[in-house]
Order: C-alpha cells, then sequence, then structure tokens
C-alpha cells in the first residue's frame, strides 16, 4: 500500500483498520481515531507517518521490515508494537517521536539505531536482536548502542537478548539486564571475521538462565563472571560458537545445578561448578581453569533405561584444575600438562 500525496485528512476509524502488506509513504500520512492500526509487513518511506490520536499501530507480519528516511511521530499515548507473532527487521536508522515503540515479538536491529523522543520498551518473552558494537544502554548513558531513545527505556528481564554483529566485536552494553531471569536468554551470535566476532559482557556477575552459543566468541571480561542460573543450561547452537581464550576470557560459572548441551562439539575456557552439572550430548573441552566446587559432579548421563553412556570431556590442564569441594563422590581425577588432555 503506497501513499504518494498528502491527504490532508486521517485515515482510520473507531474500529480497527488493516493493511495486508507493506505500507510505503512518499508522502506524509496521518492515522487518526482510536481504533487499531495494522500495517501486517510494516513501515518503509521516505515520508513521515503522524499518529494523531492515542491509537496502537501494530505490526504483526511474520516477516516483516521498519525502514526508510521517514519520521514516525507517535502520538501522546499512542504506541507502535510489535506484536508477538513478528519478526521484524529495521532496515536503517530510524527516528520515533514521543508515544511509546513497545517490542512484544523480535525486532532484529542489526547495527542500526532507535532515536527520537519516544519511549522504548521490549517487553518479557520477546527478543532483541542487537547488532551494534556498543550493545545497549540505559537512559543514563545517552546515545550509546542500538536503542538511542531520549525518554525511558525499558528492557525485560525475561527477554531474550540476541549479540549478533556481521562486522565487528561487541560489548553487552550496560542495557543487558545484570539478572536475566526464567524464559529469557543471552544468545551469542556473532559472524564477524575472525578478530571480529567476539561478544564481552558489560557487568561482571551477570546472571542468566541460558546461554547460546551460536556464533563468534563469547568473554565475561578478565577476572569476571557469567552466572548460570541453577537449572540453568550452556548450549552449543549450530553452527556452534565457543568461549574466548584471551585474558578476558572470564569465567563461566554454574551457581547451582545446571547442564552443558554441547551438540557435536563446545570448547569453554574457565568453567566453575556449585552444584550437580551434568556434561551431556558431544565433546566438551575446557582449555583454562575447571573449578569443582561440588560433592555433585557427573561426567555420566544416563541415555536411555539400563544403560549409562560416559560422554567425553576433555580437561587442557591450562593452568590447573581446582578442586575446591572436599570430596567428589570417590570419583579419581587425572591431571596432564598441556596441550596432552584426558578424557573422562
Amino acid at each position: 500500500f503506497r501513499v504518494s500525496q498528502f491527504m490532508g485528512f486521517g485515515i482510520g476509524a473507531s474500529t480497527s483498520t488493516t493493511i495486508n502488506g507493506l505500507l510505503e509513504l512518499t508522502a506524509n500520512l496521518n492515522v487518526g481515531n482510536s481504533g487499531t492500526k495494522t500495517f501486517r509487513n510494516g513501515i518503509i518511506g521516505t515520508a513521515n507517518l503522524n499518529q494523531t490520536a492515542a491509537n496502537s499501530i501494530v505490526i504483526d507480519g511474520a516477516t516483516a521490515v521498519i525502514g526508510g528516511t521517514g519520521i514516525l511521530n507517535l502520538f501522546v499515548g499512542g504506541t507502535l508494537s510489535i506484536a508477538p507473532s513478528s519478526v521484524t527487521t529495521l532496515l536503517n536508522n530510524k527516528t520515533f517521536n514521543t508515544g511509546a515503540v513497545v517490542v512484544d515479538g523480535t525486532l532484529l536491529c542489526a547495527a542500526n539505531v532507535i532515536s527520537g523522543s519516544s519511549t522504548f520498551a521490549l517487553s518479557n518473552a520477546a527478543t532483541l536482536g542487537i547488532g551494534h558494537p556498543n550493545g545497549i544502554a540505559p537512559l543514563a548513558f545517552g546515545a550509546v548502542g542500538n536503542i538511542q531513545v531520549t525518554n525511558t527505556r525499558s528492557y525485560g528481564t525475561a527477554a531474550n537478548y540476541l549479540y549478533n554483529s556481521s562486522v565487528a566485536n561487541q560489548v553487552t552494553g550496560l542495557g543487558l539486564p545484570l539478572t536475566i531471569v526464567a524464559g529469557g536468554s543471552l544468545t551469542i551470535s556473532n559472524t564477524g571475521a575472525v578478530g571480529n566476532n567476539t561478544v564481552t559482557l558489560t557487568t561482571n556477575n551477570t546472571t542468566t538462565p541460558i546461554l547460546n552459543l551460536t556464533n563468534g566468541l563469547f568473554e565475561a571480561g578478565t577476572s569476571w563472571f557469567l552466572n548460570i542460573a541453577a537449572t540453568g543450561t550452556v548450549n552449543s547452537v549450530s553452527p556452534g560458537g565457543n568461549q574466548g581464550q584471551s585474558p578476558a576470557a572470564g569465567t563461566i560459572n554454574f551457581v547451582g545445578t545446571g547442564t552443558v548441551n554441547p551438540s557435536t562439539g563446545l570448547s569453554l575456557t574457565n568453567v566453575k561448578i556449585n552444584g550437580s552439572v551434568i556434561m551431556g550430548g558431544g565433546n566438551t573441552t575446557i582449555k583454562g581453569i575447571f573449578e569443582i566446587a561440588t560433592v555433585n559432579f557427573s561426567m555420566y548421563k544416563l541415555q536411555e533405561p539400563g544403560r549409562i553412556l560416559p560422554p567425553r570431556l576433555q580437561l587442557y590442564c591450562i593452568p590447573a584444575i581446582v578442586i575446591s569441594a572436599p570430596v567428589m563422590n570417590g570419583m579419581p581425577i587425572f591431571l596432564a600438562p598441556a596441550p596432552a588432555y584426558h578424557t573422562m
């Protein structure tokens, strides 16, 4: 649906209005009255969209876009929302003024910036694709990262945070919640070239129930920890990422019970376990310090009733294995100097 001439009046009524496609604006458009305005596949164009009443503008297409140089001027009390069913891609830097931008579904920003005087809210269970080198930041830090609106910025503690630059190293930014709770996750999927594909934690002792390593490298920061919440998981997701091995690698710290799902292989650097942690599936390689601070560590996984299969756990002693638990259920530990390893 293309608007190429300003009509001088607003579209929409007190009932819902739906455009089952992409709205393209080459002339300004006013949308008014109280009914919800749905633009299924998104909004693009060089002209402005002006919301002239406190209604809801919704993008709900499974694949949608927001782009173009036009400004989206929202009404006080009005919203533009990405519906739970939608995966919407931000094609370029975009200005949103007044009103509220609400992400209930998935918004993939790449390295592009959302700016203007609107508020921004990432709802719980929603997903934000973060491609900016500086990640995301709270309002107090100004024009930093993907979200740079000058009004309130809200990042849900049960949301999903996807770091997916294709060209540069990233930091998570201070906008990443200190504690991500059940229903949320942290995913590293940086596809930059070697040397430009590392995502580094900004805040020590950040906690997440799920860490997905999909592409590139993750580092917690020098002497810092990324905490995996009790019953949490570290997953290698195809094609698979790993923990970095630089001095900034930091430690992945299981605060309680947990699981490592390495798929066909996963390389970690420094790991600490404080509860019963299952190292299941394929090969898991630990190339730094492996600290066992619990008496309930299992290197075996019950695969089917009556049959126990030992997965391979490769422990490169670079520089040490530290056992801070008093005993380890009688299980022997074999240590070998680098670069040798023992399969247990």
